[in-house]
């Protein structure tokens, strides 16, 4: 009898007996393959391992744990542990990068600065890493992700869902949100000041006032009616005489017209007074009104992006964010551009991510743009691997202690201030 092949406990195994769950791809054809040839169930032995072997070609693998088993696609993985083999010390890391201030900058003399620059930095002497940067587009720090030129990749890459299915990454290193750029001093707009004033606290104020005219009017028709002649007579003409005395009283007018009875007289003094304070009260509610449009501009929160016009990136993640919410917009191929036609009021409004934001304003607009106190959708910086890559776990456990550091919120500080 052949002898069979033996496991990794010393015991044989048939191929039947080993399931592809318990062990990995690499050990089943092993031990598949080994088996003799020169019988017929040598020769179904061979079959079935080829077919095992031809399945788990683009299946990932399973393995003890860790970074260097965690695969995604299997092909894109198992082209990157061809590439890369094992990370030591002595192998030179190609990390990605394309210019988006202020987390990737290059000044004059060809030097890479910036808040995802110096945090790679700062990893990669804590993990005793040697590296290469490599300038690249936005597009080409995912596809040399996934061909396998690019080890990593840095600068303004968020977490979403389409990445996601593309590339790995490391835990977030800085969570914020998308932000809306205004002008500094927004021209008023009339068309939007009229349509203000259909409020429902401004309408509430101004039917308020309306109602108290109407109920004095009517008492005073009661009250004067049988006694004072212009109150009388048909009852439309004696409520639009009584309407006319109680306007031109609240305005301070002489009426054409007093009431007579005692009822009506004193009536008619308490209505004078109460006017002073009802006219006051209209006064103050139109002026706050125009005052907090006025300071606040076009837009207070994220209803008014359905009103004005707004300006974002071509194929920047606020793009799906403005789809998403019904919001039209105008596509630039920069923030830049999109930047300079806000501060030429060619729009209204500028929605991107707030860090960056915050950081060309500031260089670019300080006195013609600012950037409102809003956060409209959750943005997860992070840094971009391959499927399989050995360095996530060594990478995230570095970030969490690297961004509860006090060496974190001074690098922060130093490039977004207050932001």
């Amino acid at each position: 009898m052949p002898n069979k092949p033996r496991g990794r406990a010393g015991w044989a195994v048939d191929a039947e007996q080993i399931p592809a769950s318990r062990h990995r791809a690499a050990d089943f054809r092993r031990l598949c393959c080994a088996a003799p040839s020169g019988t017929s169930r040598s020769r179904a032995r061979q079959r079935r391992c080829e077919t095992e072997k031809a399945r788990n070609d683009g299946v990932a693998q399973l393995g003890a744990g860790g970074g260097d088993n965690r695969l995604g696609t299997g092909r894109a993985a198992r082209r990157y542990r061809r590439r890369t083999g094992h990370i030591g010390p002595d192998r030179e890391l190609v990390l990605g990068l394309r210019v988006a201030p202020p987390f990737v900058m290059r000044t004059p003399d060809g030097i890479w600065t910036g808040i995802s620059v110096e945090l790679w930095r700062h990893l990669a002497e804590q993990l005793s890493l040697r590296y290469r940067f490599v300038e690249t587009t936005q597009e080409g720090l995912l596809k040399g992700l996934s061909d396998g030129t690019l080890d990593a990749s840095g600068g303004a890459l968020t977490i979403t869902a389409e990445r996601l299915r593309e590339v790995d990454f490391s835990l977030p290193y800085f969570v914020t949100g998308l932000g809306v750029a205004v002008a500094l001093r927004a021209p008023l707009d009339w068309i939007g000041v009229a349509s203000s004033f259909l409020s429902t606290r401004f309408l509430s104020v101004v039917l308020g006032i309306v109602g108290l005219v109407l109920l004095v009017s009517v008492i005073v028709w009661l009250l004067e009616r049988r006694r004072t002649a212009e109150f009388g007579g048909p009852p439309i003409d004696g409520l639009v005489c009584s309407i006319s005395w109680s306007t031109q009283a609240m305005a301070k007018a002489d009426p054409s017209v007093e009431p007579k009875t005692r009822p009506g007289r004193l009536l008619g003094g308490a209505w004078t007074a109460a006017s002073v304070a009802l006219i006051a009260m209209f006064t103050a509610t139109l002026t706050s009104h125009l005052t907090a449009r006025e300071l606040s501009g076009l837009v207070r929160d994220a209803a008014d992006l359905h009103h004005v016009r707004v300006g974002t990136v071509r194929n920047a993640v606020a793009v799906g964010y403005l789809d998403r919410e019904g919001i039209r917009h105008q596509d630039f191929t920069t923030i830049e551009d999109g930047l300079r036609a806000l501060a030429a009021g060619q729009l209204d409004a500028v929605v991107f991510g707030r860090p960056i934001l915050a950081w060309l304003v500031r260089q670019d607009h300080p006195n013609e743009l600012q950037v409102l106190g809003l956060d409209l959708d959750p943005l997860n910086y992070a840094i971009a691997l391959p499927f399989g890559s050995p360095l996530r776990q060594k990478l995230n456990i570095a970030l969490v202690d690297t961004t509860r550091s006090s060496w974190w919120r001074e690098v922060v500080g130093r490039y977004l201030g207050g932001e």
